[in-house]
């Protein structure tokens, strides 16, 4: 797979979302009640907000949405139904029709120690090269996007404060120049809830 070349754009959501120069975004974690169904929030460097990300009400446990600054949804993230593969599909705006497909995302294998992540654009029927992948460390407490060999964005940073149902889980990411950046944040909040969904099946197993 060739690389991206220096200064190129490479757009997957929407191309007003590829900046000229690399970005350092925060992506803060929020706790999901019945007063706010808000899962994250991104920000820029200069503390403005730039994303939110929502649970779908009428789908509250599998889909979520994206939306920009201006509240406007940009892409729905929908969890496939008993997929092996933990599949995600990817529709712009707030469409759950896979004619409106961006990309697909689906764990590199249900037999690893680390949630790796392939995610194929909508011209790779066959699947059988990832078009990205999404590779954490040993811990998980960071990770890297890959287009072939070359990151194109990186979990920088990882802080949690005050555990996970009374604090917040905050991450410093860098997007390299000409990145989709609301690509990289779905990537992230997908690599997360199939990480959620994971560790809740392998404590229900553990009970049983």
């Amino acid at each position: 797979m060739a690389e991206l070349r220096t200064g190129a754009r490479l757009p997957v959501i929407d191309e007003r979302f590829c900046s000229s120069h690399p970005l350092d975004l925060t992506v803060k974690k929020k706790i999901v009640t019945i007063f706010s169904n808000t899962y994250f929030q991104v920000f820029d460097a200069n503390k403005n907000l730039l994303f939110q990300v929502k649970a779908d009400r009428l789908r509250f446990h599998t889909n979520r949405i994206l939306f920009d600054a201006a509240d406007s949804p940009i892409a729905t993230m929908c969890a496939k139904k008993f997929s092996w593969s933990g599949k995600w599909t990817i529709q712009k705006g707030d469409s759950k029709d896979e004619t409106n497909l961006l990309f697909s995302v689906k764990e590199s294998s249900k037999f690893q120690l680390k949630t790796n992540l392939d995610v194929f654009l909508p011209r790779n029927v066959d699947e059988d090269v990832c078009d990205f992948h999404v590779k954490p460390n040993y811990w998980d407490k960071s990770c890297k996007i890959y287009k072939g060999d070359k990151v194109i964005a990186e979990v920088v940073d990882t802080q949690t404060g005050g555990g996970f149902f009374f604090g917040k889980h905050v991450l410093s990411v860098r997007v390299e120049a000409g990145v989709d950046y609301a690509f990289v944040v779905s990537l992230l909040v997908i690599l997360d809830a199939i990480k959620d969904s994971n560790q809740q099946s392998h404590q229900m197993n553990q009970h049983h």
